[in-house]
């Protein structure tokens, strides 16, 4: 098109985008959702499972993620399950599949478990640290880590997880020190100083 154009990217819509399955359950149903922690609210099972060696992700989106599971843990009981053959069974069910799954997984260490997991591809993972989950994004490939400014006032942050091609997120400025911008605040406020 040849033109450019203004985007405006607030906080709070991104915090409710970040709830989209809370959300658009709330504006289909009318039901208000409650705190699941790291349950998806639609999917079952799609959270973290407990292992011999603690806790780790796991993301079964549909009938063939699951039966994989299944047989990965020797859990292929649950296939023809009543309780556990569809997703909306499961659930309805999830204490019951969550007991069940983690009646195996809890003899197992994490890394054994995705090892064979993901051999399968059942989408699953380990709980990263924060330094893991950097080393993790640099073993991918990104860049997760910026330096702003340089010398003395050199300063790692995160960066942004938007690129845009044509004009790319600049990290022209450290953070100031405290109180370099109070005059600037306060001229903007029209308060007089304390």
């Amino acid at each position: 098109s040849g033109q450019g154009q203004r985007i405006d990217i607030n906080l709070m819509s991104s915090a409710l985008a970040t709830l989209i399955n809370h959300s658009s359950s709330y504006l289909v149903t009318g039901d208000v959702p409650s705190a699941v922690g790291n349950r998806h609210p639609n999917i079952a099972p799609y959270e973290t499972i407990r292992s011999a060696s603690g806790d780790f992700a796991i993301g079964t989106g549909n009938d063939d993620q699951f039966e994989r599971l299944c047989l990965v843990l020797h859990l292929t009981d649950l296939v023809a399950d009543p309780r556990t053959s569809t997703n909306e069974a499961r659930v309805t069910n999830r204490d019951f599949l969550i007991r069940r799954i983690e009646e195996v997984t809890l003899s197992i260490p994490t890394e054994k478990l995705i090892s064979e997991l993901q051999a399968k591809s059942v989408p699953c993972s380990r709980i990263n640290s924060i330094p893991e989950a950097i080393a993790f994004a640099k073993l991918l490939g990104l860049h997760p880590i910026s330096t702003v400014g340089s010398g003395l006032e050199a300063t790692p942050t995160v960066t942004s997880p938007i690129n845009l091609s044509r004009t790319p997120v600049r990290y022209s400025f450290p953070p100031p020190t405290l109180g370099a911008d109070s005059r600037q605040i306060i001229d903007w406020l029209g308060t007089p100083e304390p």
